[in-house]
């Protein structure tokens, strides 16, 4: 039995494995580079938690449009990961063609904007900071 084009179809495979192998090694990187972005995600009792502040736009209060309070970037994570969201985004993005790599960077976008909806300043510097990067280990 004789198997037509079966070097090119090997062709194709050792580049899809080869491929594979490069997104083994993807990591996305979600964060914020405020210099006081670790101390207000981290801060323990912040003294505006719970007390209705509002904001001067009169959009929500201080510590989010839901009072979300600290863990403004590993809440927004853990929940989007928890429901299932991070997985789905991953799923639909890697049936369309996508690479594992591109995959992960469309959900870890999706991260960093849950996030910044719950970042407890109003406007400036610490909501602006927020990035996704993709890296290669």
């Amino acid at each position: 039995m004789k198997i037509e084009n079966l070097s090119r179809l090997q062709q194709k495979l050792r580049i899809l494995i080869e491929k594979a192998k490069a997104d083994e090694n993807a990591e996305v990187v979600v964060g914020y580079s405020a210099a006081y972005a670790v101390y207000v995600h981290e801060i323990a009792e912040p003294t505006t938690l719970g007390k209705k502040v509002p904001r001067p736009s009169g959009l929500g209060h201080y510590w989010g449009p839901h009072d979300y309070g600290p863990g403004f970037l590993s809440g927004p994570a853990r929940a989007l990961a928890r429901d299932g969201t991070l997985g789905e985004l991953a799923t639909a993005a890697m049936k369309r063609g996508a690479p594992l790599s591109q995959a992960l960077y469309i959900a870890g976008l999706r991260i960093q904007r849950d996030s910044q909806e719950v970042v407890p300043v109003e406007y400036g510097n610490l909501r602006a900071s927020a990035f996704t990067r993709l890296e290669r280990t």
